[in-house]
């Protein structure tokens, strides 16, 4: 089994970003049959309603190495923002060029 501790002490923060880790992680996590659970709660400030969000990620959802690709552009001559929807849930990885996760 491998240190996930370990494996952080061992590595800078730029080794971090290495393949060599990166695969390491994901043979931990997927060995471990692990998951994050993050939950998200947040109160309208209008109507004092309360809202909660529940998500969870295995391995096969996490883009190790990758970006989330710009989906916001400035509108020239004008304070506006265009949100560009196709390119959300975009994925690119620095080194291979873009692709979708």
């Amino acid at each position: 089994m491998i240190d996930v501790a370990k494996l952080v002490s061992d590595n800078t923060a730029d080794d971090l970003g290495s393949r060599e880790a990166y695969a390491q992680l994901t043979e931990f996590w997927s060995a471990s049959d692990m998951e994050i659970v993050c939950i998200f709660e947040a109160i309208d400030p209008l109507m004092s309603g309360s809202f909660q969000s529940l998500q969870s990620y295995t391995v096969d959802d996490i883009a190790f190495g990758g970006e989330f690709k710009s989906c916001v552009r400035a509108m020239k001559g004008s304070s506006a923002a265009n949100v560009e929807l196709d390119d959300f849930h975009s994925v690119v990885y620095p080194d291979e060029g873009q692709g979708d996760f």
